[in-house]
């Protein structure tokens, strides 16, 4: 089916390279978390502020992905992303990590 669907190709490559790329990035959250600060606590209020803000952030952002660019959404999303994984690899604080997995988390939404 996809061997004359170049772009369906091309579209399946790059969500699985995203896909693979989403979950190391959160395996390595949760690494970075609890090295911080080693307790369960941590990790739990890390992967509430990552899995929290598409719930409740999906209709409204689901409301202005339909009034713009969905291609332009999907390149700011990312860059949102990047940023914010970047973010939690330089800082040293549990905080700042729940902070910049909030912030990955919405992007995610």
């Amino acid at each position: 089916m996809l061997r004359g669907e170049r772009r369906a190709r091309a579209f399946l490559l790059t969500y699985l390279q995203s896909s693979l790329g989403s979950g190391a990035a959160i395996v390595a959250l949760f690494v970075l978390a609890y090295d911080r600060e080693p307790s369960p606590w941590s990790l739990t209020i890390v992967l509430l502020a990552y899995d929290l803000p598409p719930g409740f952030l999906s209709p409204f952002l689901g409301a202005l992905v339909d009034r713009v660019s969905r291609r332009w959404c999907v390149i700011a999303a990312d860059l949102v992303r990047v940023g914010a994984f970047a973010g939690i690899a330089v800082v040293d604080s549990i905080e700042a990590t729940v902070a910049f997995a909030f912030l990955a988390g919405a992007a995610t939404a």
